[in-house]
């Protein structure tokens, strides 16, 4: 029995020895560029599943707001918005908007209702008023002179009536 216990000790030694030394031939084979690109491998493969892992418990926790039904509005909400932002036209609607807290009718209302978001609409109205000039009522020369000849019956007789030159006829 002796005999068999020594033979099969060397025969497993050099069992064991035989595959260890082709994976330390391989190890040292491989150049240090190699070693450094399977780590970085190893490190963003590690860093991708767990970024995976956060992205699927997002997504479970958020509903997906185009597959998502929109919340039922409160009509007396809505009535009341759509009477707030009844006096102004579709660039002043964005701005108010745009200054709005929340995109709900309530914070939209609070928004139209806002002194300096008033104010900020006044001003572009005033502006806007401002740029228009009114259209001339009198055909004019350069020098400021009206030529009564280039004028119709109607106009000549208009435009002696604003100069007091005739009497205005009555209506």
């Amino acid at each position: 029995m002796d005999n068999e216990t020594e033979k099969e000790t060397p025969e497993t030694n050099e069992e064991m020895e035989t595959p260890e030394t082709p994976k330390t031939e391989k190890t040292e084979e491989k150049s240090k560029e190699l070693q450094s690109a399977l780590a970085q491998k190893e490190h963003f493969r590690e860093k991708s599943e767990k970024l995976e892992a956060e992205l699927a418990k997002t997504r479970q926790a958020e509903p997906n707001p185009k597959t998502a039904t929109p919340a039922v509005q409160d009509p007396v909400a809505l009535a009341k918005l759509a009477k707030t932002l009844g006096a102004y036209n579709e660039e002043e609607i964005d701005f108010i908007i745009r200054n709005a807290q929340s995109k709900s009718p309530d914070g939209i209302i609070q928004a139209a209702q806002d002194k300096w978001v008033q104010t900020a609409i006044q001003a572009e109205r005033e502006k806007v008023e401002k740029g228009k000039t009114p259209p001339p009522s009198t055909k004019q020369t350069p020098g400021g002179k009206v030529k009564l000849s280039d004028l119709s019956s109607a106009e000549q007789r208009e435009y002696l009536e604003d100069m007091g030159l005739i009497r205005k006829r009555p209506v």
